[in-house]
């Protein structure tokens, strides 16, 4: 059997240059490293009495160490001459940073071979589905790459000279912001959506969250954005009669063998096609997926077709994977797509459902504290915008016929809050419109 990849000169590297210098033990914990960099056993061992005592501060040498340990616990380390060597080993605690390079890229050979195995051995078994195996392999990969963050610490003249050239590259018209298309909600947000952010856009079931988060793709997708759409609701077939329906301007759900497209609606519908077929946009409607899944298939198409806005519709339908109280649930799933937008640096516009105490107050303005079921949603939001209709709601007034819709600026981290942005939804085509400000 062939042995794990390890450096044990690099290892006791690491423990010399942290028993000649104590303050290199706080370096080494900067740099991430963790208990299982070390593959020989000793190193393993004395690393861990390292720790406990730099947290009881104790100071550290080769007499703490030996008082610290007495009889077969110390022996376990490789005793006083184990410790010696360590020591040894290195000339200088200033090396430390080269070591700790050299551990830590062993240490990722060792996991990636262990998930790679274990892979291959529930691919063997068929204990899981191909996909599923695929989905997890996929996931503890991408926590390879992420795990070794090391810190960065920034001065006070560092984060005043980066803030002043952000000032200015917005001043020069340079944003990472991805414009919506829509001026005034562009002007609220700042230049649009922003890279790792995450976009919550909540209402009611039926208040238009899926026309609304369709028009904003039709819209991105008319500037040359390559997006990304995961329906956990809707068919793929029903996306893309919805896009039609957006696109074409057409009631494409009137339509049946009684009725069918005039030659003025069939030339609309011909040419919305022809704009909709070069649309930058993926759609996934498989149902029942969880974070773990939807995360992998995001990260697919970054790879595959430099994906730039992400959808997903919506929240409360993804399956949860750990936690057994739905609130704790959901809190997990929110904190995971939160995560995942920084991790691929993309907004991530998420569709949440809101609960039923804005019917019961009778149709008010939605407030943060209606969004269902968790209270990390609103945490983990860097903007929350939510649906609702702009006008009094008649009982026997028709449901038929443009509306206007607000999107209420409830949250947003790094601007104005508390703002309602205006459209007018027409249901029969499932699209928003920018409303103008002086609508009556």
């Amino acid at each position: 059997m062939r042995e794990p990849p390890f450096s044990q000169e690099a290892e006791l590297g690491v423990i010399g240059c942290c028993l000649l210098n104590n303050n290199a033990i706080d370096d080494a914990i900067n740099g991430g490293i963790k208990a299982d960099w070390f593959y020989d056993v000793r190193c393993h061992d004395l690393w861990e009495i390292i720790i406990k005592m730099r947290d009881d501060r104790i100071p550290i040498d080769m007499v703490t160490i030996a008082n610290r340990l007495k009889g077969d616990s110390f022996n376990r380390v490789g005793g006083i001459a184990f410790v010696s060597e360590a020591m040894d080993a290195v000339p200088s605690a200033s090396n430390l940073p080269y070591y700790l390079d050299i551990a830590r890229d062993k240490q990722r050979a060792r996991k990636l071979i262990e998930i790679s195995q274990e892979a291959i051995n529930t691919a063997y078994s068929g204990a899981a589905k191909v996909d599923m195996v695929l989905d997890s392999f996929e996931a503890k990969l991408m926590g390879i790459r992420n795990e070794h963050s090391v810190d960065s610490d920034f001065t006070a003249k560092q984060i005043a000279t980066s803030a002043i050239d952000l000032i200015q590259e917005r001043c020069a018209g340079k944003s990472d912001a991805i414009p919506t298309g829509w001026t005034f909600m562009d002007r609220i947000l700042r230049g649009g959506l922003r890279p790792g952010q995450v976009f919550v856009v909540a209402g009611r079931p039926g208040a238009g969250k899926t026309a609304f988060t369709l028009s904003l793709l039709t819209s991105l997708c008319s500037s040359g954005v390559q997006t990304g759409f995961v329906s956990l609701e809707m068919s793929a077939e029903e996306v893309g009669m919805r896009m039609l329906a957006i696109e074409s301007q057409v009631d494409v759900g009137k339509y049946d063998q009684r009725n069918q497209p005039n030659e003025g609606e069939l030339r609309k519908l011909t040419i919305a096609t022809s704009r909709l077929a070069r649309h930058k946009i993926m759609v996934n409607d498989k149902p029942n997926q969880t974070a773990q899944s939807i995360a992998a298939k995001a990260r697919r198409w970054v790879r595959s077709s430099g994906l730039k806005v992400l959808a997903i519709d919506y929240l409360q339908l993804i399956t949860a994977s750990e936690g057994k109280e739905r609130r704790e649930q959901i809190d997990a799933i929110s904190r995971n797509m939160k995560l995942l937008a920084k991790e691929l640096k993309i907004p991530i516009v998420l569709l949440a459902q809101l609960n039923r105490a804005i019917e019961r107050d009778g149709n008010r303005k939605p407030r943060l504290s209606d969004l269902r079921e968790s209270g990390a949603i609103e945490q983990d939001a860097d903007l929350v915008g939510m649906l609702y209709s702009a006008e009094q709601q008649d009982a026997e007034a028709p449901q038929s016929g443009a509306r206007k819709i607000n999107l209420f600026i409830a949250k947003q981290r790094a601007g104005q809050a508390g703002v309602d942005i205006p459209f007018n939804f027409r249901p029969e085509l499932t699209r928003f419109d920018p409303a103008s400000l002086f609508d009556e």
